[in-house]
């Protein structure tokens, strides 16, 4: 009788529960029987942190480490669930788990403008599905390639999936954007501060190097701890309508911003909703425990 993998096994459990904070940890446990030292590492780092109040004295050395994995390669293990597209292309979804994080930035934050959210506690109470990286052209049919694709807000392609998937089909919101752009981090970037920026967003940085001329293929770069590509910088990424702003919102920044416009916190407000060559985004389904993905072998 062949026995399953244990990995596996709580990945299933999680995605019934995503709150279950004992499994996540039997999850950091099972990675390290299995020889996964610095994936175990990761999944227990990150659900720590995922629970630590943001003035917690731990934090800092805690998400520097995290960080550190992450720079060196390490991915992170989370439920995910492949669908496919009508066209045949796979997109993967990550479960990201309800809790409190620190949402928007300080007033006197570098660069900050009028549409990015005041420093707030948010709780976020229920976990939800969130594609691995944008939308790209491959995946919508304007071309082949893995680069973002550039998409109104109004996308026709959110109403065709809802009616293939059988499940509704949205951006995100900007609390669910921001909370898992920054994947239990509290720094600017899910990486760091600004010296990570080489790492996690594709953007214009450095004195000399001047502005970036065109989009970069998805998944190039450093993933955060939720294992999401492309959070900083690329493209900016359209939310749902604000209720905060009342008009179209976008985050995350693009390859033709600085830095401090790429950040977790950094919004741009569109008076319409049209496509442009600097927005995209990416898709979130509704958790549905009545609608799971099946156990990988």
């Amino acid at each position: 009788m062949r026995h399953s993998n244990p990995v596996q096994l709580l990945l299933q459990a999680l995605c019934r529960d995503p709150a279950d904070r004992l499994a996540w940890l039997a999850l950091a446990d099972a990675q390290e029987e299995m020889g996964q030292v610095h994936s175990a590492e990761l999944t227990r780092l990150r659900e720590q942190l995922r629970l630590l109040e943001p003035e917690d004295p731990r934090r800092a050395a805690w998400q520097q480490q995290m960080q550190q994995l992450l720079a060196q390669g390490v991915v992170p293990v989370m439920p995910t669930w492949t669908r496919y597209l009508p066209n045949g292309a796979p997109m993967v979804f990550h479960l990201i788990p309800p809790g409190t994080f620190q949402m928007g930035c300080p007033p006197d934050e570098p660069h900050r403008q009028a549409a990015d959210p005041p420093l707030c506690s948010v709780y976020l109470d229920h976990p939800f599905w969130i594609s691995r990286t944008l939308l790209t052209q491959a995946q919508v049919g304007t071309g082949s390639s893995s680069h973002p694709a550039l998409l109104p807000y109004n996308l026709p392609l959110l109403q065709r999936l809802q009616l293939y998937w059988k499940t509704p089909v949205r951006w995100p919101t900007e609390i669910e954007w921001e909370y898992a752009c920054r994947a239990a981090t509290t720094s600017r970037y899910h990486g760091g501060g600004i010296e990570c920026v080489p790492l996690v967003a594709w953007c214009a940085y450095g004195q000399h190097s001047g502005v970036r001329s065109r989009t970069k293929p998805v998944a190039h770069l450093v993933p955060n701890a939720w294992g999401l590509y492309d959070m900083h910088g690329n493209v900016w990424e359209w939310l749902l309508e604000s209720p905060r702003l009342g008009d179209y919102l976008t985050a995350g920044g693009c390859f033709r911003a600085i830095p401090q416009r790429c950040t977790a916190s950094a919004r741009m407000l569109r008076n319409d909703g049209r496509e442009t060559d600097i927005i995209g985004g990416r898709l979130v389904l509704e958790w549905n425990p009545e609608q799971m993905p099946r156990l990988s072998r």
